[in-house]
């Protein structure tokens, strides 16, 4: 049984993985002319640069993830991944989910 219930459970890890992968994967245009060209976040504008794949972190386990990354027109200013502020991602890599259970692991443990 124990077997069993490893096996389902990894199984069940990467179909969980496979889905949020999938969803991620069509939350940005595919290409680069579907995307807007320049867009302004609390202000300042910010022009459409390039793509570029980090792995954003799951609750089911990492997965690599094309982004869009914008520079901003005004010197000075961080450029920014309008994908990152849509999907609320906690220091740019991991959903809300996996760091709310790795804080509440952290103070578990504390």
């Amino acid at each position: 049984m124990a077997t069993l219930e490893r096996q389902l459970s990894a199984l069940l890890r990467e179909v969980g993985r496979r889905i949020v992968a999938w969803v991620l994967h069509h939350v940005e245009p595919a290409f680069p002319e579907e995307a807007p060209s320049r867009l302004w976040c609390k202000g300042p504008a910010y022009r459409r640069h390039r793509q570029h794949r980090p792995s954003i972190a799951t609750r089911f386990g990492p997965v690599i993830v094309w982004r869009r990354l914008y520079e901003p027109l005004v010197p000075g200013l961080r450029s920014l991944h309008p994908l990152e502020l849509n999907l609320g991602l906690e220091a740019g890599w991991a959903t809300l989910v996996l760091a709310e259970r790795i804080g509440g692991g952290a103070t578990n443990h504390a």
